[in-house]
């Protein structure tokens, strides 16, 4: 998903290249107009750069600086297509034992990447879910996790599971700032057999 700087930028480059062209189209017409000391002499070809006066060159080039200019921005601003600004995991070799007791205390490390160049602020949330009677509960949540541009963070989640069950379902939801939250940046699911005590 586009930032609306990333918007901004996008949305000026057409603009300036209309304004490059109408400047090369609107000034070379001039070249009627020019006074007989700046008229082409015959037989004396002249390159077309030097038509337009030293002011109307700089307008050109700063038209032209602000169309390249975007350019770059939007290259290395924008995410690649299909890939989220946020890079979410759980650290190799960090995964809970299959098989845990109601109450029991579970822990997990937790990968977070902001891609972007800007920060970014999020909340991370840990539900239960029993698929098989349709109920799901928050069992903990961190609150603001802020990341720098480019940056990255490892954080400790620590919870229980509240009921027992086969094939318990546990989800991580990463939610950014300002992002809409039924549609999270980052979802993993674990899977876990919790017992009684």
């Amino acid at each position: 998903e586009m930032t609306t700087s990333q918007i901004l930028l996008l949305s000026a480059v057409p603009v300036g290249i209309v304004v490059i062209a109408t400047a090369l189209i609107v000034l070379r017409g001039r070249r009627s107009w020019l006074p007989a000391t700046r008229a082409r002499a015959p037989g004396r070809p002249r390159p077309w750069w030097r038509v337009f006066s030293s002011h109307e060159t700089r307008i050109i080039i700063s038209a032209a600086t602000v169309v390249v200019l975007g350019l770059a921005a939007w290259v290395f601003l924008a995410p690649s297509p299909g890939r989220s600004p946020t890079e979410f995991a759980v650290l190799e070799g960090e995964s809970p034992p299959r098989t845990v007791l109601v109450d029991e205390f579970v822990s997990v490390t937790i990968s977070i990447r902001n891609r972007e160049r800007t920060s970014r602020s999020y909340r991370l949330e840990v539900w239960a879910r029993d698929d098989m009677v349709d109920r799901e509960e928050l069992i903990t949540m961190v609150w603001p996790l802020h990341i720098d541009g480019r940056g990255s963070a490892e954080h400790e989640l620590t919870w229980w599971m509240p009921w027992p069950g086969e094939d318990q379902q546990v989800e991580f939801r990463l939610s950014a700032d300002g992002e809409d939250e039924a549609e999270p940046c980052g979802l993993l699911r674990l899977r876990l057999d919790v017992h009684e005590p």
